[in-house]
């Protein structure tokens, strides 16, 4: 028996009247000459992926902060949730109350 290797082969797409294989593909379509490994470079360099990336190492940062923060006022307060839930309420309550004004004043300033 040998191995099937169809499987392992990419297949041909089809683009106006000729068969392309998968290289050719996204080599026509870019219309440059590029692979599809450069084409996946440039996007990984791209401003639009570095933004996404950027703000979601950002939030990570900002919710692991939280969360050490939760944990410290666990631990300075003899194992009690009153200290953290104070700290969220009071964060809590100066976004609701600043956060209109802060916004307003940016608003005009800009």
């Amino acid at each position: 028996l040998r191995p099937n290797t169809s499987a392992l082969t990419p297949a041909p797409l089809l683009h106006g009247t000729r068969l392309l294989a998968a290289t050719e593909y996204c080599t026509t379509m870019s219309g440059d000459k590029q692979t599809c490994c450069g084409s996946f470079a440039n996007y990984l360099t791209s401003a639009k992926f570095l933004l996404y990336v950027g703000h979601a190492l950002s939030t990570w940062g900002d919710r692991m902060w939280h969360f050490a923060v939760a944990l410290f006022l666990v631990e300075l307060y003899g194992n009690s949730l009153l200290l953290t839930a104070v700290y969220g309420l009071v964060v809590a309550g100066s976004v609701l109350l600043l956060g209109a004004i802060i916004g307003d004043w940016a608003d005009r300033k800009s």
